[in-house]
């Protein structure tokens, strides 16, 4: 028996269908198509969640295209499907921010982990996107990237051992640099993405933002 009543406003179980099915086959495009009732429960589950931006910031890497997939994905899961979701041109090392393009909405930083972080680089960078949403209140959202890193070290004839001591350390001190920029940080895989656990990872880090983590 179901738990709760029935009725044509419920759009938990469209939700369900849908991250699933995104889940299985994120780089399809996924559409509703409903009649009648159904036709009710999908144009409300359509219109449900406020409208925001989120951009998705590559830095000093171009993102897989199925982990791009994957990660979109789970960013419409959390943010609701009226998020204006756009996916900007990476910035190479060094580079600085065009805050004009970006707008004051949410970021989801991706960095790199293969390349070794500084502060007065990435964590600048991250501090500047952090003053340019002060007034706005959106969050900035740090990933590192690990897939070409534990590509570079598979491929190293030092051994295993050795491989994730250096994975480990480079992950650690990427962790330094932005919590000293008043951030938390997360890694991630995009050559083997998994959007559950992309879910997992952003809805954590927001978890941290909201319980005032961010320093």
């Amino acid at each position: 028996l179901a738990g709760r009543p029935y009725h044509s406003g419920k759009t938990e179980d469209l939700a369900d269908v849908l991250r699933a099915s995104r889940a299985d086959a994120p780089e399809l495009l996924h559409l509703v198509v409903g009649f009648s009732l159904s036709g009710n429960i999908a144009l409300l589950a359509a219109g449900r969640g406020e409208r925001r931006r989120l951009t998705l910031l590559p830095y000093s890497l171009t993102l897989p295209s199925r982990g791009a997939d994957a990660l979109r994905t789970a960013l419409f899961d959390l943010f609701g499907s009226k998020t204006d979701l756009q996916l900007a041109e990476p910035l190479s090392y060094g580079d600085e921010i065009l805050e004009d393009g970006l707008g004051d909405g949410a970021v989801v930083v991706v960095f790199n982990l293969a390349q070794a972080p500084e502060p007065e680089v990435h964590g600048e960078l991250l501090s500047d996107l952090l003053g340019g949403r002060r007034d706005s209140g959106e969050p900035v959202l740090p990933l590192v990237d690990a897939s070409s890193y534990r590509r570079r070290l598979a491929g190293d004839s030092e051994g295993g051992g050795e491989a994730g001591d250096r994975l480990e350390q480079r992950r650690r001190t990427w962790e330094r640099v932005i919590r000293d920029a008043g951030l938390e940080a997360a890694q991630v895989d995009l050559e083997a993405p998994s959007v559950d656990e992309l879910h997992r990872v952003v809805a954590e880090l927001l978890e941290v933002l909201e319980s005032g983590g961010r320093g």
